[in-house]
C-alpha cells in the first residue's frame, strides 16, 4: 500500500468518541416513536427544514446529526449546501454562494456579528461548531430592510440562550480533531455555553508526505455565549467566536517552503432583547474581523509574501411593533465603521530585484442606515409587506447615498397553496477580490470608492409553496432574476506582477452582470422516511469588456445542480441517512498554447471562463444506532461514508510544466469512513 493511500485510510478512520455527563436530577425527556413519526414525549420533532416562505428557510440544527459526517464532525455549511439555490460543496472553495452571487454577497452573521470567511482549509470543515448553534435561518432573494447591505442571500446563525440542565459536558475525541462542549444553567438569570475544537494533523506529518511534498495543517475554533435574564422581559446575550488556521507545505528535496498560509476570524456581539406589551426591542453591538497572511515560493529564489485584513464595528437597534390586528412595523437604524487593509505584498529573493512591492494601506469606511418594514395581513388569503433601507456611505474621497425599496406579496391561491411575488433593490459597499486562483483563502476586501463604486442590484422573484396530504409533503419553487451593477473582477497573472511591474489595482475592472434561474425543492417532512430533493438551474453572467469581449460565466457558477437527502428510521434504535449531489463543473480559463520565458513555461490563455470542469457527483451515507440504557441514558453510534463510490471529482486546474499540459486536480477522491460514539450518561 502506498504512503498516500495509507494516509487517506488513516485520515478516513477519524473516529470520535463523545462523552456526555448530566449533573442534576432534572426531569429528562423520553423519546419514543409511533407508527408514522419520530416524536419526543409531549413534543413533535420538527423536520430538518421548515419553509417559512418561498424565499426563507428555517433549519433545525439538531437534525444535522442525521446527515453523513466528514471526519466525524457535524457541519452546518454542509447542510446549507444541500439547499436549492446554494452552490453544492466544492472542496477547493469555501463560502456560501446564493443564486449566482459571489460569496462576499452573502450576509453571514452569528448573533448579529458578520463573519467574513466561514470555512477552514479547502472547505473540509465549517468554521462553526454545530453543537453551539440553536437555529439557522436562510434568506434567498427577499431580504427584509433590517438586513445589512448585501446583494445575495443571508444566513443568520443563532446560539443557545437557555441551557436544558444545570450542567452538561460533552466531548468528541478523534484522530484528526477533538471538540469540547459545556452548557451550564448557572441560575434562573444566567446560562453559559462554551465550545472549543482543535486539530492535530501534525501527528500525521510522516504519513502526509507524498513524493517531494510535506504538508502540515492546524486549525482551532472557539465559541462562548453568556445569556443573562435579569427580568422576565429582558435577555442580554454576550457571544464571541474565533477561529485560526495555518497550512504549510515544504519541498523535501531542496528544503524549500512551497507555501505558508494562515488566516483568522473573529465575530463578537452584545445583544439586548426586551419585550414590552405589543413591542419588541432589539439592540446589538458587534465587533468582527478577518486577516490572512501567505508566502508562496513562485520559483527558486523568488517568494511572494502577502497579507490583508478587514475589521468592522457596528451598532444596530430596531423596534418591532404590532400596530393593530394583522399589522406590524419593524423600524430602526444601524451604523458600521469598517477598517480595510487591502492586499499588501512583497517579492523576496535574488530574482526579485527591481520588482516593486505593494505597500500596506489602511482605509476607513463609514456607513449609516435607516430602515423600516411594514407588514399587513389583509385577510386569510392575502398578505403584503413593503420596506425601505436608506444608507449614507463615505470612504476617503466621495460620499454615496442609497435608497433601496422592496415589496412582497403573498396569495393563498388554494388551501395550503401560496404564491409569492418579490421586487426590490439592494446595495453593497465593499468588494471582494481574488488575486490568486488557488482555492485557498488569499482573497481580500476593498471598500467602495469613486473608482470602485458601490455594487447594487435590481431583484425580482416569483415563488410557490404548497403542502399536501396533511403537510407530509411540501413543494416549493422560485424563479429569480438579479441585474447587477458595478460588479468587479480582477484579471491579472502572477507573471505580470513579477516581470511587468504591474499594480494589481490597475487590473480590477467593474461591469454588469445577470443572475437568473429556477430553484425547486420537494420535501417529505413526516414519516419513517423523511428528506428532500432540490434542483437548481442557474446562470451567473458577467459583462466586463476589459476582461472579455464576450459575456462570461462567473467563476463560481453552476448551470445545473441536484441534491437529494434522505433519512429512514427503522425503529427507535436504527436509522440511516444519505446525501447525493450532482452538479455541472465550474468555469475556468483554458490555456491555448505554452512558451518558454526565462526557463519557465508560460501558458497563453484562451477566452475567459469559456471552459468548464467535468460533471461532479458524490454519494455520502450514514447509519445510526441508539442503545437505550436505564434512567434515560443512552449510547449512540454513527458510521458515515464520504464519497461512497470513490468518484474522482475535479476541483481546480494545475499545470504540468514537464509534460506541457494542464492537469485536472481533485481532492478526497477515495471513500472516507468515520465513526462517532456518543455517550449520554
Amino acid at each position: 500500500m502506498s504512503r498516500s493511500r495509507l494516509l487517506l485510510l488513516c485520515l478516513a478512520l477519524g473516529a470520535s468518541v463523545s462523552a456526555q455527563v448530566a449533573v442534576q436530577n432534572d426531569t429528562t425527556i423520553e423519546a419514543y416513536r409511533d407508527l408514522e413519526e419520530v416524536q419526543v414525549k409531549g413534543k413533535l420533532l420538527t423536520p430538518a427544514m421548515n419553509q417559512v416562505s418561498s424565499s426563507t428557510l428555517s433549519l433545525n440544527v439538531k437534525e444535522l446529526d442525521a446527515l453523513p459526517k466528514l471526519m466525524g464532525q457535524t457541519d452546518p455549511l454542509y447542510f446549507l449546501q444541500t439547499l436549492a439555490g446554494v452552490q453544492v460543496n466544492n472542496e477547493a472553495q469555501g463560502g456560501i454562494f446564493v443564486q449566482g452571487c459571489d460569496n462576499a454577497h452573502t450576509l453571514l452573521t452569528i448573533n448579529d456579528a458578520p463573519v467574513f470567511y466561514p470555512s477552514h482549509a479547502l472547505n473540509l470543515f465549517s468554521a462553526f461548531n454545530a453543537s453551539h448553534l440553536e437555529s439557522i435561518q436562510v434568506v434567498m432573494s427577499a431580504h427584509p430592510a433590517a438586513d445589512a447591505n448585501r446583494l445575495g442571500g443571508a444566513v443568520r446563525l443563532q446560539t443557545y440562550r437557555k441551557a436544558p440542565r444545570r450542567f452538561n459536558l460533552s466531548a468528541n475525541v478523534g484522530l484528526l480533531c477533538s471538540d469540547l462542549h459545556i452548557q451550564s444553567h448557572c441560575s434562573d438569570q444566567c446560562d453559559v455555553f462554551f465550545s472549543g475544537r482543535a486539530s492535530y494533523f501534525t501527528l500525521y506529518k510522516g504519513l502526509l508526505k507524498t513524493d517531494n511534498l510535506q504538508p502540515d495543517y492546524h486549525f482551532d475554533d472557539f465559541n462562548l455565549t453568556c445569556a443573562f435574564h435579569p427580568t422576565p422581559k429582558d435577555d442580554i446575550v454576550l457571544s464571541a467566536f474565533t477561529g485560526y488556521d495555518r497550512l504549510t507545505a515544504d519541498n523535501t528535496t531542496n528544503n524549500q517552503q512551497l507555501f505558508d498560509i494562515s488566516w483568522q476570524n473573529l465575530a463578537s456581539s452584545l445583544l439586548w432583547d426586551r419585550k414590552e406589551g405589543n413591542a419588541q426591542y432589539h439592540t446589538s453591538l458587534y465587533l468582527s474581523g478577518y486577516h490572512n497572511r501567505f508566502v508562496f515560493d513562485l520559483q527558486q529564489e523568488l517568494f511572494l509574501n502577502g497579507k490583508s485584513s478587514v475589521g468592522a464595528t457596528g451598532v444596530k437597534h430596531n423596534t418591532d411593533i404590532r400596530i393593530a390586528e394583522g399589522m406590524s412595523l419593524n423600524a430602526g437604524a444601524e451604523y458600521a465603521a469598517t477598517r480595510y487593509s487591502p492586499l499588501a505584498f512583497a517579492l523576496l529573493g535574488d530574482f526579485a530585484a527591481g520588482v516593486e512591492s505593494m505597500p500596506q494601506a489602511v482605509l476607513y469606511a463609514h456607513e449609516a442606515s435607516l430602515f423600516a418594514d411594514f407588514a399587513h395581513q389583509v385577510n386569510g388569503f392575502f398578505r403584503y409587506s413593503v420596506g425601505v433601507r436608506g444608507s449614507a456611505y463615505y470612504c476617503q474621497d466621495k460620499p454615496f447615498f442609497q435608497l433601496d425599496p422592496r415589496a412582497n406579496l403573498s396569495f393563498e391561491v388554494a388551501h395550503e397553496q401560496f404564491l409569492y411575488l418579490h421586487a426590490g433593490t439592494y446595495s453593497q459597499n465593499n468588494h471582494n477580490i481574488n488575486l490568486i486562483s488557488t482555492g485557498l483563502p488569499t482573497d481580500f476586501y476593498i471598500p467602495a470608492s469613486a473608482r470602485f463604486k458601490p455594487e447594487y442590484a435590481l431583484s425580482a422573484s416569483v415563488g410557490y409553496k404548497g403542502a399536501f396530504l396533511q403537510n407530509k409533503y411540501v413543494l416549493s419553487a422560485e424563479v429569480y432574476f438579479k441585474q447587477l451593477y458595478n460588479t468587479v473582477e480582477c484579471n491579472i497573472s502572477v507573471l505580470d506582477l513579477l516581470y511587468n511591474h504591474a499594480v494589481y489595482t490597475d487590473f480590477i475592472y467593474a461591469g454588469t452582470g445577470q443572475n437568473y434561474g429556477l430553484d425547486i425543492t420537494f420535501q417529505k417532512a413526516k414519516g419513517k422516511l423523511s428528506g428532500y430533493l432540490t434542483y437548481s438551474l442557474g446562470w451567473a453572467k458577467r459583462f466586463i469588456p476589459e476582461v472579455s469581449e464576450r459575456p462570461f460565466d462567473s467563476s463560481h457558477s453552476r448551470r445545473h445542480q441536484l441534491v437529494a437527502t434522505a433519512a429512514y428510521h427503522f425503529n427507535t434504535a436504527w436509522s440511516v441517512g444519505a446525501v447525493f449531489t450532482l452538479a455541472t463543473g465550474t468555469p475556468y480559463t483554458e490555456p491555448e498554447a505554452a512558451y518558454l520565458l526565462n526557463g519557465r513555461v508560460v501558458a497563453r490563455m484562451g477566452q475567459y471562463n469559456a471552459a468548464h470542469l467535468p460533471l461532479t457527483h458524490r454519494l455520502d451515507l450514514s447509519a445510526n444506532y441508539s442503545l437505550q440504557l436505564k434512567q434515560n441514558r443512552s449510547i449512540d453510534f454513527n458510521v458515515s461514508l464520504y464519497n461512497v463510490y470513490c468518484h474522482k471529482n475535479v476541483q481546480f486546474i494545475t499545470y504540468s510544466y514537464e509534460a506541457f499540459r494542464i492537469r485536472k486536480t481533485g481532492l478526497l477522491n477515495m471513500i472516507i469512513p468515520s465513526l462517532s460514539v456518543h455517550f449520554n450518561l
